[in-house]
């Protein structure tokens, strides 16, 4: 029975990343490109799958909007409960969101 040390483990090669264990970043440029060519090659086929690319960015608006939601609340919330002593830095927060809002809109 032999002993590894630090030394041994630390030698040791990376693991060669296989072919379906890549980078989200070239995950998703490997999509687009396949995509692309897709779309090219056979238009039909991406009028065929026109449901499912609806269905994908519906299910995506169904996850943010509830997660902006509730980060902005606790967000709030969380300002209350560190600011419940200073009364003035609670009372200029509807009216600078009022002017940052404004100021959003018009630019």
């Amino acid at each position: 029975m032999t002993a590894t040390t630090m030394g041994d483990a630390a030698s040791a090669p990376p693991a060669a990343r296989s072919r379906w264990n890549r980078t989200l970043p070239l995950q998703m440029l490997g999509g687009l490109v396949v995509g692309c060519v897709l779309g090219m090659l056979y238009p039909d086929l991406g009028k065929q799958l026109l449901p499912i690319g609806q269905a994908f960015i519906k299910a995506l608006r169904m996850i943010v909007i509830p997660l902006v939601f509730s980060s902005i609340a606790l967000g709030i919330y969380n300002m209350g409960r560190e600011l419940s002593g200073c009364r003035s830095n609670r009372s200029q927060f509807l009216p600078r969101s009022i002017r940052s809002w404004t100021w959003g809109v018009r630019r």
